[in-house]
Formats: structure tokens, C-alpha cells, sequence
């Protein structure tokens, strides 16, 4: 595993709302597009996950710390 591929998903994920809506809907194509190169273990681990989730806890982290400064919820 890739770690740092993995953790920067993670906190890509967490910080731009688009990037995170785009990976719930369509989470290899996302993958591919924004160039993460996860191995088919991570892809198939991270798919599992409720991307919803990642909302709430977005939701939490000031905007200034988000992509493009988007507000926090």
C-alpha cells in the first residue's frame, strides 16, 4: 500500500466537496481522473466506505483550511 497515496485521498476527501461528491458517485473514475494511484486492495477497501460519512465530519473543519476556502457547513 501506497500510504501517503492513501492518506492524501483521505484528506482530499475531507477538505473538497466536490472532490468528495464526485468519489461517492463514481469513486474509479474519480480515482483515475485526479491521478490516485491506489492499488486495486485500497480502491476495493476504500469503495466500501459510506463517502456520507465524511460529510459530517467535513462539516466540523474550518473553511480556511478547505479547498478553495469553502465554508464549513
Amino acid at each position: 500500500m501506497a500510504q501517503e497515496t492513501v492518506e492524501q485521498f483521505f484528506g482530499r476527501l475531507l477538505t473538497d466537496t466536490v472532490f468528495r461528491e464526485n468519489a461517492g458517485k463514481q469513486f474509479h473514475k474519480t480515482c483515475l481522473e485526479m491521478g490516485f494511484s491506489l492499488t486495486k486492495a485500497e480502491r476495493d477497501l476504500i469503495s466500501r466506505l459510506d463517502f456520507r460519512k465524511f460529510e459530517t465530519l467535513s462539516a466540523e473543519i474550518d473553511g480556511g483550511l478547505k479547498r478553495c476556502g469553502q465554508e464549513s457547513m
